[in-house]
C-alpha cells in the first residue's frame, strides 16, 4: 500500500550492501552493466538506496 503517491508495483526486490558505495560499485560493475539491456527490454523498474536500515533474524 502506497502512503503517498500512485506507486504500486507487482513485486520488490531487495538486495542488501554493507554501503551506499557498494551498491553503486554493483550498478556500475561491467557484470551488471551486461545484463542492463536485457533487463530494461523486459521490465519497468525503480532503484532506489534506503540507508541505515537494520533487522535482527
Amino acid at each position: 500500500m502506497a502512503l503517498a503517491g500512485d506507486w504500486h508495483p507487482e513485486r520488490i526486490v531487495v538486495l542488501e550492501f554493507e554501503s551506499s558505495d557498494q551498491a553503486q560499485e554493483y550498478l556500475t560493475s561491467p557484470e551488471n552493466l551486461a545484463l542492463a539491456p536485457l533487463r530494461q527490454k523486459s521490465i519497468t523498474s525503480r532503484a532506489i538506496i534506503v540507508e541505515g536500515y537494520e533487522y535482527d533474524l
